[in-house]
C-alpha cells in the first residue's frame, strides 16, 4: 500500500490558511480581560496561561502565513532550555 503524502499536505495546507490569527489574538486579549477581573489570583494566573497559549497560536499561525519564523515559544520549550543549563 503506498500513501501519497504531497496531496495530504496540499489539503492540511489549504486548511491551515483559512484559519484566521486575528481570532486567536482577540481570544488571548479577551482572556487577559477576564484575568484582570477575575475573583482571585489563581483564577488570574489560569485566565494568563489560557491568554499566553493564545498568543503562541497565533504567532505560530502568522508565522506560518507570513513564512517567517515564530517569535514567541511555547512555554515547555522555554522551561526545558532553562533545565538543560543547569
Amino acid at each position: 500500500m503506498v500513501f501519497d503524502v504531497s496531496e495530504e499536505r496540499v489539503s492540511v495546507r489549504r486548511n491551515y490558511a483559512v484559519m484566521d490569527e486575528g481570532y486567536y489574538f482577540r481570544e488571548a486579549q479577551r482572556c487577559r480581560e477576564l484575568a484582570a477581573t477575575a475573583p482571585d489570583s489563581k483564577v488570574a494566573r489560569r485566565w494568563n496561561k489560557l491568554a499566553d497559549e493564545y498568543a503562541i497560536l497565533a504567532d505560530e499561525l502568522a508565522a506560518h502565513i507570513h513564512h517567517r519564523p515564530p517569535m514567541l515559544r511555547q512555554p515547555q520549550q522555554v522551561q526545558q532550555q532553562q533545565s538543560k543549563r543547569m
